[in-house]
């Protein structure tokens, strides 16, 4: 299982440009980025996508129907939880079109 607290203190730790993948043992996963052009990103926020099995962002889970922008370390954690919280995926639809 992904160790939350240690994802917490890199998040804290970090400053500047952050992008990282984690994932959990439902096969699911998210991708973390603060950037100049993600959401939130010129504030020292972060923005999240979930991912499937394949690494790719996955829009048709309950957790978000797009990305997550503006979280602090907290709203990571939250999301994340949520993620990796969710039944194993069955699909990959890795497109808000579904294709």
């Amino acid at each position: 299982m992904t160790d939350l607290a240690k994802v917490a203190t890199d998040l804290q730790a970090t400053t500047g440009d952050h992008q990282e993948k984690v994932f959990f043992e439902n096969g699911r996963g998210v991708s973390i980025i603060r950037n100049q052009w993600s959401y939130g990103g010129s504030r020292g926020l972060f923005e999240l996508a979930v991912l499937n099995r394949h690494g790719d962002v996955d829009f048709s889970t309950p957790v978000t129907p797009d990305v997550l922008g503006h979280l602090t370390v907290e709203g990571v954690l939250d999301a994340m939880k949520a993620v990796a919280d969710l039944p194993p995926a069955t699909k990959n639809i890795t497109s808000k079109e579904g294709k």
